[in-house]
């Protein structure tokens, strides 16, 4: 694969369990990026990032109180691409640090 480019990919399972409801919520979230450097000094970098590509984000509050057993979920921000552009502006630095960063972000 061309050095320039890169892919990334995410995977994150998690579970919310009751013993008092005795069942188990899972909720898979699936991340996904590609990135492309380019430019004469490959100091432009454009980067697609994907979230939540099973579309399954959501908060579980899972409760008991008293004679009360209960569970709710709550939709929070779901599936969406990001993408951006980052320009280095001291990309070769004699193998110092760079001095800055130009982030433009388009949803």
């Amino acid at each position: 694969m061309n050095k320039d480019f890169s892919i990334g990919l995410s995977f994150d399972y998690t579970e919310y369990t009751n013993s008092q409801l005795n069942r188990s919520t899972f909720i898979p979230m699936l991340k996904a990026n590609a990135s492309y450097t380019f430019l004469p000094k490959k100091n432009g970098t454009l980067t697609l990032d994907a979230f939540d590509l099973l579309d399954q984000n959501k908060i579980v509050n899972q409760y008991s109180v008293n004679n009360l057993i209960g569970e709710t979920s709550t939709n929070v921000i779901q599936q969406y691409f990001m993408l951006s552009f980052t320009y280095k502006i001291n990309a070769h630095n004699n193998g110092g640090p760079s001095i800055g960063k130009m982030h433009k972000r388009m949803r």
